[in-house]
């Protein structure tokens, strides 16, 4: 008997210590969910459940060289955004920039019947992926992602772009200050084309606060420009 007792507490405390071990972070939406991260061979898995001991894995993330990290999460009108991030190097060939600190992810989740989830692409490539760029000579941000924080995302759902943007109403705008016309939707050092004040464009995608445009005078030309510098952002 004492030998049978003794193999139960064995048994319990691996199963802690693995627990332990995997367990990557937990987070309470509400009274009656939370949502679960644990690492496993390479990727993060991410369950949503009620708080005890019922999950359902509703994702299961891989990134370069590293395991995402949930940064925060939040439901707004039954959609579920989580926020995650990992370490990523800048691709700069001349090696002048690089991230600041965190590359972040944005993912969202349509969810019915409590934790039944799907991926929302339309929605999470909105608010896209990103970091914090450095200047290395400088030592200063020369570009910000603009949902670092949680309050950041829940201001961008209220906003007049993505009100604009969801109901399928921003098409067009006017650019209100230089620009350059960037391949991705990312800081680049790199610039062959620009926009100047009072050009007008097509707006076709918004991602992370960058605008996918078309811009047509003698010949049309397209890529990606910062919002700021846009009437749209203002």
């Amino acid at each position: 008997m004492k030998l049978y007792i003794k193999r139960i507490l064995i048994l319990i405390s691996l199963f802690f210590l693995f627990y332990n071990v995997y367990a990557e972070d937990s987070f309470r939406l509400n009274n009656l969910q939370c949502v679960d991260a644990k690492k496993n061979n390479g990727k993060l898995d991410v369950y949503l459940g009620d708080c005890k001991n019922k999950f359902k894995k509703i994702d299961s993330i891989e990134v370069p060289n590293d395991y995402a990290k949930v940064e925060y999460v939040f439901y707004a009108k039954n959609i579920l955004y989580i926020a995650f991030s990992y370490n990523e190097s800048y691709r700069d060939v001349n090696d002048n920039f690089n991230y600041a600190d965190k590359y972040f992810l944005i993912n969202a989740y349509n969810c019915v019947k409590g934790d039944m989830c799907r991926y929302n692409s339309r929605l999470s490539s909105y608010f896209g992926n990103g970091g914090d760029i450095l200047d290395l000579n400088t030592n200063e941000i020369v570009y910000k992602y603009p949902y670092t924080k949680q309050s950041d995302l829940e201001r961008e759902l209220t906003s007049k772009i993505f009100n604009d943007w969801f109901s399928g109403n921003l098409n067009y705008g006017m650019v209100i200050r230089k620009t350059f016309i960037n391949e991705s939707n990312n800081f680049s050092p790199i610039h062959k084309i620009y926009l100047v004040k009072g050009d007008k464009f097509q707006v076709t995608e918004v991602s992370a606060r960058w605008l996918n445009v078309k811009y047509k005078n003698n010949k049309t030309v397209k890529g990606w420009i910062s919002c700021d510098d846009t009437d749209i952002c203002q």
